[in-house]
């Protein structure tokens, strides 16, 4: 019987150990060192009627600050990708579901009345902060999560160290929303009706993977009751009122050029332009859901950038 012995030639000896070395120094790095500490942890937390909300918990071990993400009408949190950056970076980051939506328990696309969308959004908080240290808190909100967030946030400013409004629906274009008589039947219609939403999947994004994903997305939300509707209508307009309102917190306020759901200019001259406190304008070239386009890196290193100290550099 032959026995065949292979070993290595000196150069491919060589090679190997440079392999392990650059293997040893990529695992000596700050950004392998901060993926190996980081956990994301997917858990149901309580609102405050019992219903029960799915959050996905990216956590640092010793964060520098603590970011909650609010999400936007049909979206949930299988859509964004903030929270590994974030963690990555020293943030410790909680998306979760609205009731209705998602993974999280509730009829539907269906609130009972306005208040439940901010409790939702204050046990959320109320959740994070329980796991985290005291460190800088700052408040996310993605397109119509920023009803909420804004509202939350004029309740209880000294509690956030800054706000960050994505594609905010501060105005909104007539093409992305109901028609006059689609709203006078949601006004009067049963509170368990049905209406479609006024948005299609390509006025997220207009092509690729991104739209593929929406298309095919099992959880995604396209139909809300009219009690739900209603609701959105009092927050929004509870949420825009901003004259005379005594509010210092710093706003990261972020647009994108080539969105078809809101309407930037009234966006600018409008909300932000009567923003009282300290604030930053950024539009991107981009189309509404950063995530899906190619211009999502610009956004991530201009909100780490935020977050790094930038929003204590800020004037009104």
């Amino acid at each position: 019987m032959q026995i065949m012995k292979f070993g290595l030639t000196s150069q491919y000896k060589a090679f190997a150990l440079s392999l392990f070395a650059i293997a040893c120094a990529f695992a000596a790095s700050p950004a392998f060192a901060a993926r190996a500490q980081t956990t994301e942890e997917t858990k149901f937390f309580p609102s405050r009627d019992g219903t029960r909300l799915y959050s996905r918990f990216y956590k640092h071990p010793k964060p520098k600050g603590l970011v909650v993400i609010v999400q936007g009408l049909q979206n949930h949190t299988d859509w964004y990708q903030y929270g590994d950056r974030f963690a990555e970076a020293g943030y410790s980051t909680l998306l979760f579901d609205r009731r209705g939506s998602g993974r999280s328990e509730g009829q539907r696309g269906h609130i009972s009345q306005p208040g439940q969308l901010v409790e939702d959004l204050e046990a959320a908080i109320q959740y994070a902060k329980s796991q985290t240290p005291e460190v800088p808190f700052h408040l996310m909100a993605n397109a119509m999560g920023f009803y909420s967030a804004f509202i939350y946030a004029k309740m209880k400013p000294k509690s956030i160290n800054s706000l960050i409004f994505v594609a905010p629906t501060a105005a909104v274009l007539p093409s992305a929303d109901y028609t006059m008589s689609e709203k006078a039947k949601i006004y009067v219609s049963p509170s368990y009706r049905y209406f479609k939403s006024p948005l299609e999947d390509t006025d997220f994004v207009s092509s690729g993977q991104g739209l593929d994903w929406i298309r095919n997305d099992l959880y995604g939300q396209k139909e809300f009751t009219a009690a739900f509707l209603r609701a959105l209508n009092s927050i929004r307009a509870d949420a825009i009122k901003i004259e005379g309102i005594e509010i210092k917190i710093p706003m990261f306020f972020v647009l994108a050029s080539r969105d078809r759901i809101i309407d930037n200019a009234r966006s600018k001259s409008g909300f932000y332009a009567k923003y009282p406190g300290p604030k930053k304008l950024l539009e991107i070239d981009s189309e509404h859901f950063f995530a899906f386009t190619p211009e999502s890196e610009i956004l991530n290193q201009s909100l780490l950038e935020w977050l790094d100290g930038g929003y204590k550099k800020v004037t009104p």
